[in-house]
């Protein structure tokens, strides 16, 4: 890929990607690491030329695997805490 179709990518892309990943997760320290993770496996890939649609949803499909991995892992960070504040008002129920 070359430097400037990356950066216009970037450009474009960054906020908007990086507010969906803070929604998501409910933690902004961890979405900007993801933006970060997202961005250099554009680099790394390189993949072939793409319309401004398909790169889109190539870029925000890339942190996706992450996020549903630490959902399943129980990270109260990417469930977001409502839902952490449910399991431990459920938690406290049955005791």
């Amino acid at each position: 890929m070359h430097e400037q179709t990356f950066d216009d990518v970037y450009r474009k892309l960054a906020r908007p990607l990086l507010k969906y990943i803070a929604r998501v997760t409910g933690d902004g320290s961890l979405a900007e690491d993801l933006l970060q993770k997202a961005f250099f496996r554009l680099l790394e890939a390189s993949p072939p030329p793409m319309d401004e649609r398909q790169m889109k949803n190539y870029v925000f499909k890339s942190p996706k695997g992450e996020m549903a991995s630490l959902r399943s892992a129980g990270n109260s960070s990417a469930t977001g805490t409502a839902d952490a504040t449910t399991s431990n008002n459920s938690a406290s129920t049955v005791r």
